[in-house]
């Protein structure tokens, strides 16, 4: 390729002939798609944060649109109490509500001894299995087994007893509606000595069944290789179901009491002293004197009494606010028929 020269006019400097070369073109060819290729890179990522602003600019209206609806259903709802407040007597003289922690631990200090008063049965059973397995034979400690389990099954089968009292007498306790009035105080009375007297037949029914059905039951809920076992597991039943009835009563008054006055520490305490009893009771009996199994129903029989009493002059001091020193005294009565 050959290049031309045009002269310069005077007065004009003369330029030198011009020539591009390959790789001068080349050069200007890739850097001219590099800005293209950099062009369309900063529109995509312009395009993608326009869509991601959009994104987010929905969900901060979305988040703010149900924050506003969830203020104005609060606002509805403390409206709604301060109303009610006001209709109430004194107004907004009524304390504020408890923190949460203060209700869990409300909930809890009636919850655990509630729980710990309804192992009453199963405690004394344990409390025989473990004194008769150390100082009695294997065969007394086999019978132990069909016997204690019907007894624990009683607590189970009858505590709706317990869950009725606790329903009657909780619509009638002193924080109730017109809880202070004479009228109130009867009708708890007279609920108190109903379910007493109820608890009290159905612990007599049960008694003459297992005392006259003892041999039978343990035969059926023992196997044919442990047949050596049903005289005494049977002698065992019918000792233990003399306190049947007091046990019955036990499980009833432990509900009239949480009814009346939301007190479950004292049918705590009764579960406690029967333990403590029955242990007592076990070693003098068992382990001291080798009564056998005998003696270890004996103990349970005592035990089961004395915490049922118990529970019975707690009842009658809460029914009498005075002690018991004055006043009509408290006496179990039969329920009407028509609330059987």
């Amino acid at each position: 390729m050959t290049s031309t020269w045009t002269p310069s006019s005077p007065g004009t400097s003369a330029r030198k002939p011009t020539r591009d070369s390959p790789s001068t073109r080349r050069g200007s060819s890739a850097s001219t798609k590099g800005v293209e290729r950099t062009c369309a890179l900063s529109t995509a990522t312009a395009a993608s944060d326009g869509r991601w602003a959009r994104r987010r600019n929905r969900q901060r209206r979305r988040h703010l649109s149900r924050q506003r609806h969830r203020e104005g259903i609060r606002d509805v709802e403390v409206g709604r109490r301060s109303r009610l407040r006001a209709e109430e007597p004194g107004g907004d003289a009524r304390p504020a509500a408890s923190s949460w922690l203060e209700d869990v631990g409300a909930i809890l200090r009636f919850a655990l001894p509630a729980l710990g008063s309804s192992l009453a049965s199963p405690i004394l059973s344990a409390v025989d299995t473990a004194v008769v397995g150390r100082c009695a034979t294997t065969v007394e400690l086999a019978a132990l087994g069909p016997s204690s389990t019907v007894f624990d099954s009683l607590g189970l089968i009858f505590a709706f007893l317990q869950v009725a009292s606790i329903n009657k007498l909780a619509g009638l306790a002193k924080d109730g509606p017109g809880g202070d009035g004479e009228e109130w105080k009867a009708r708890r009375r007279a609920a108190a000595a109903e379910f007493g007297m109820l608890s009290v037949l159905v612990g007599l029914v049960l008694m003459s069944s297992l005392v006259f059905g003892a041999g039978w039951l343990m035969s059926a809920t023992t196997s044919q290789a442990s047949a050596e076992a049903i005289k005494p597991a049977a002698l065992y039943t019918r000792i233990r179901a003399i306190a049947v009835p007091a046990f019955i009563a036990q499980i009833t008054m432990q509900g009239i009491l949480m009814g009346l006055s939301k007190d479950s520490v004292t049918p705590l305490l009764a579960v406690l002293i029967s333990g403590m009893v029955n242990t007592v009771g076990d070693v003098l009996l068992v382990g001291w004197l080798r009564t056998g199994i005998v003696g270890a129903a004996i103990a349970t029989v005592v035990a089961q009494f004395l915490a049922a009493t118990f529970l019975f002059s707690r009842i009658v001091k809460e029914l009498r606010p005075d002690g018991g020193s004055g006043g009509e005294p408290f006496r179990l009565s039969l329920p009407p028929l028509s609330t059987l």
